[in-house]
């Protein structure tokens, strides 16, 4: 990905903050739910292929990201709600705070996207890296889009071309957000494009066994065979996040229900077929528990081994891992369940559902070849 993505993080600082501070719920804002926006967070623009989506509704927010093959152009789209303070003087604080990193003066500007919505932008620079950053209200919420690109280190201005056509791009992005609470579809989706078919350029050839985990680099995460093989819903806990990471191949997803529960799949594409090693790393990493920890084998429904441990770590929550063997790689499942507060061990019923939802979800991963 974009070798400075990082310079964005203050403005993914910044935006964490919006929800708390919001009067009215997050997840509905005139009318609109959060993940009603979220098909138009367009997996491929120009150069640019989205790398990672997610949509958090208790929060009210949505962030993607997107990079070039090259790995000179990055964009980092979010819709977030509205501060209190308003939009002129969330940009304004934004904008001054840019400025103290920047490494040329900051430009600042007014666009037009093509559907005719007011943009308020300006660009600054860190080394060879120059942005452009726009913001615009969006049916009572703040979007904001930051493109970057390589340009010369001691460039005090974006050079014209990048200005326009990063300018336009943004104007792009805004308009394509902006429609989609429009278009058909439910308001409480939770992905774009997840369950579409696969697009023709990466929909394996006639007489494949399937797309490689190493040319995966190049797909939306939410159109890898990963993420199509998954159920969007499951035991009332809904996908709301995809990525791909590296250096070796892994795939995650993300659930949660309306209680801000949540369950990861993890599947290891790169890393053998011996997940003793994750489960004593999973083991260490959670550390003191309040009882015993549970460690069981398990079959999923169709009958896939699968070892499991339970074990309640805080008052009122026991974590709950599932780990199977595939021929795509090592599957790993952790769910989160709530229990009593004065609860130390989990309970059966918990131990018997977690071992269940792990199951299915192992089971619709058992496909990949």
């Amino acid at each position: 990905m974009f070798r400075n993505i990082a310079i964005s993080s203050l403005l993914l600082a910044t935006s964490g903050s919006y929800a708390l501070a919001q009067d009215a719920a997050p997840n509905q804002v005139q009318g609109i739910f959060t993940n009603a926006f979220a098909k138009g967070f367009v997996t491929e623009i120009e150069d640019l292929s989205q790398k990672r989506i997610q949509t958090n509704p208790q929060a009210g927010t949505i962030k993607a990201i997107y990079g070039n093959e090259e790995d000179t152009r990055f964009a980092d789209v979010q819709l977030a709600p509205m501060p209190p303070s308003g939009f002129e003087p969330r940009f304004a604080g934004l904008r001054n705070a840019y400025e103290d990193i920047s490494e040329m003066p900051v430009e600042e500007y007014d666009l037009t996207s093509p559907d005719g919505l007011p943009l308020a932008c300006f660009n600054h620079r860190r080394a060879d890296q120059g942005y452009v950053n726009c913001f615009a209200e969006m049916r009572g919420r703040l979007f904001r889009v930051q493109i970057g690109a390589v340009v010369d280190a001691d460039a005090e201005a974006l050079p014209d071309d990048i200005q326009e056509r990063d300018g336009n791009l943004a104007g792009l992005f805004a308009d394509s957000v902006n429609a989609a609470p429009d278009t058909e579809g439910s308001a409480n989706d939770p992905l774009p494009a997840l369950n579409e078919p696969a697009a023709e350029e990466t929909a394996p050839a006639e007489g494949s066994d399937g797309a490689n985990a190493a040319d995966m680099s190049d797909i939306a995460p939410q159109d890898t065979p990963f993420a199509k093989a998954l159920p969007e819903n499951i035991d009332d806990r809904t996908i709301k996040e995809i990525s791909v990471r590296g250096p070796k191949t892994t795939y995650v997803a993300t659930y949660n229900d309306d209680n801000g529960d949540t369950t990861q799949v993890t599947l290891f594409a790169e890393h053998g077929d011996d997940p003793s090693g994750l489960r004593s790393f999973e083991k260490n990493l959670l550390g003191e528990v309040k009882g015993d920890l549970r460690d069981v084998e398990a079959e999923s429904p169709d009958g896939v081994p699968m070892q499991c441990f339970h074990a309640v770590k805080d008052a009122g929550a026991a974590h709950n891992m599932c780990t199977a063997v595939v021929s795509a790689g090592i599957v790993e499942i952790q769910a989160m369940a709530r229990v009593e507060d004065n609860v130390a061990d989990a309970p059966d019923d918990v131990i018997e559902w977690a071992q269940d939802h792990a199951g299915k979800l192992t089971d619709a991963l058992a496909e990949l070849p």
